[in-house]
């Protein structure tokens, strides 16, 4: 409800098919808090945002056709470029927690895992990106791959960036 809590929704016509809200930090804090303490990150970093919310409707889920990563990218590019943020911490659980690792180098803030409602009760995990350099170390980890595994290049350069309604109102530090 706060004006720094984005909303970003991926409509094919007028129905919606994935949204993912992005909520800045404020004095009143993230819902990463309830999770974990991320004061360390908070004294290093000027602004730090948390992805929650990932909601993909099920046709859209597929390899061939999925949202998953270029909605993850988008938001990724969005916190840094468009919030500007300087970090971003995300509360997966298990199988998505090497996917972010793996795919668009977040890293644990804690090996600890634990039950948490936001999650279904599942064990979850809580990581971080940090987003300063983030361009360099995606250039690093796959300047080997060819493009259409590349995500340095979809990040970058996606495909289906022309095709966005984008509101770049930019935030007050």
């Amino acid at each position: 409800l706060l004006p720094t809590t984005k909303v970003l929704i991926a409509k094919v016509e007028d129905k919606v098919i994935a949204t993912v809200t992005q909520i800045m930090d404020t004095p009143l804090g993230l819902p990463i808090d309830d999770f974990i303490p991320i004061d360390d990150i908070r004294s290093k970093s000027v602004r730090v945002c948390e992805i929650s919310s990932l909601a993909i409707h099920s046709d859209w889920r597929s390899r061939s056709q999925g949202l998953f990563i270029p909605l993850s990218l988008y938001s990724i590019w969005y916190s840094r470029y468009v919030t500007g943020a300087d970090e971003l911490v995300i509360i997966t659980n298990q199988r998505a927690r090497y996917v972010y690792e793996d795919l668009f180098l977040f890293e644990p803030i804690s090996i600890n895992s634990q039950n948490y409602g936001s999650i279904n009760d599942s064990q979850a995990f809580a990581q971080r990106l940090r987003l300063t350099n983030i361009e360099n170390r995606l250039i690093d980890t796959y300047h080997r791959y060819p493009k259409n595994k590349n995500i340095y290049n979809m990040f970058s350069n996606p495909k289906w960036s022309k095709k966005l309604r984008r509101d770049l109102h930019k935030y007050k530090i």
